[in-house]
């Protein structure tokens, strides 16, 4: 190509020179134009230390988060049923709202009990506790008097140690061996059919037993040799009948229960000492044969 033809180019209608920006072009040695490189204009800015920190604790939440794993979406938050003592069961299916910390539920919510102790399986330490027993806070039963029925099923909780006793804790009266038995403790005031204070226990105990049986009983009264045999039998019948009286109020059947005195016709021990007319003062209770 040669210069007329490059005039003639540029001159010509529809065609335009098109020549680098004066900034962007500068003078080679070697002839023609080279292009300059582009440089920032100013001094170069550097990042600042607040910028620095900042940018830091950004990257330390977002680290956080990403290891606690994204939170539930919201339509799950809306709709997450309240569970107020925290046994799984939400408070609008569960039917025992007041669950003990700690106790094994079922699916409406309501503790294990297999036997009903209200102390709930995996904390009962006594888990097959009869029904009707006093319950203590690990689930065991307790037993007072050690004689083998439980304290609340027991009707005798002070039954004397070594008797044997019957399935509601009381002891036996009676057998094919004896039929009838001395009230040790029941006393009188002396010269009266008033019962002392530490007479009423025993009687207590007594009434508990007969409430097991259908036996007809009679209640004897006996007196020692002091004093007329008039007024002896008469103070011995006297007895009898308030003890069978305190009997039939503390819910022994008056049908079942007779009394009779028989003053001093039948003494035990001698009548010469003050311990043999201890021992003749007495309340006998006797099992009468059915006709």
């Amino acid at each position: 190509m040669n210069r007329r033809n490059t005039a003639e180019e540029a001159s010509s209608p529809g065609l335009v020179s098109v020549e680098p920006p004066e900034q962007s072009r500068s003078p080679s040695p070697l002839g023609g134009w080279t292009r300059a490189a582009s440089r920032p204009t100013g001094p170069r800015r550097r990042q600042r230390p607040a910028a620095r920190g900042v940018r830091a604790l950004a990257l330390a939440a977002l680290s956080a988060w990403l290891a606690a794993g994204p939170p539930p979406a919201w339509g799950d938050v809306a709709t997450q049923d309240p569970d107020a003592d925290g046994d799984g069961v939400s408070d609008a299916d569960d039917r025992c709202a007041r669950t003990a910390e700690g106790c094994q539920v079922d699916a409406h919510g309501c503790p294990i009990d297999a036997d009903e102790d209200r102390v709930c399986d995996n904390l009962d330490a006594c888990p097959g506790s009869q029904l009707g027993c006093r319950i203590d806070a690990s689930g065991c039963t307790s037993d007072e008097d050690g004689d083998g029925v439980c304290d609340g099923t027991d009707r005798c909780p002070s039954a004397p140690a070594g008797l044997p006793v019957s399935a509601l804790g009381c002891p036996v009266l009676f057998d094919r061996d004896r039929a009838s038995l001395v009230l040790e403790g029941v006393s009188f005031e002396p010269g009266s059919d008033r019962l002392t204070p530490e007479s009423l226990s025993v009687l207590d105990t007594v009434a508990a037993m007969l409430g097991e049986s259908s036996d007809l009983l009679q209640v004897e009264g006996h007196t020692d040799a002091t004093g007329d045999d008039d007024y002896n039998m008469s103070l011995s019948v006297q007895r009898a009948e308030a003890v069978r009286a305190y009997l039939v109020a503390r819910g022994v059947q008056a049908s079942r229960l007779s009394a009779k005195g028989y003053g001093e016709t039948k003494p035990v021990a001698d009548n010469g000492s003050e311990n043999g007319r201890a021992r003749n003062r007495r309340v006998v209770l006797a099992r009468l044969e059915r006709e």
